[in-house]
């Protein structure tokens, strides 16, 4: 047999070869090649991948309410004992103030635990 060497006549020949199967063949290798692709598919085994994605959480903790300075009520004219006396007052309550602060911060900022009962996503 010659073969073709256009493309127009390679086609008009692969018409041919394709006119010349019986239609219940093609059906028939149409289904076959079916039941193969779906038969693949159920060899393949499912893989789970687990993320696990840091996600942003409201803090509930309550910011400690700023207490009054001492300072704050000095008149200027209050002699020199009475200014130190309110500083060494004011430095107690500034570090009573910082040690709530830092602890309602460690409160927002520690890692979350587990909720008893709850699903642990596996």
């Amino acid at each position: 047999m010659k073969h073709p060497t256009t493309r127009a006549q390679r086609l008009r020949t692969a018409a041919a070869e394709l006119a010349s199967f019986p239609p219940a063949r093609i059906l028939a290798l149409i289904v076959a090649m079916a039941i193969a692709a779906a038969l693949a598919g159920c060899g393949t085994v499912p893989t789970t991948v687990e993320v696990r994605v840091p996600v942003p959480v409201v803090c509930r903790e309550a910011v400690p309410p700023r207490p009054v300075m001492p300072t704050e009520g000095l008149q200027p004219a209050a002699s020199l004992t009475d200014k130190v006396k309110a500083l060494l007052a004011e430095t107690e309550l500034r570090e009573g103030y910082e040690v709530r602060l830092v602890a309602a911060l460690e409160a927002c900022t520690r890692p979350l635990q587990p909720v008893a009962g709850a699903p642990d996503g596996h």
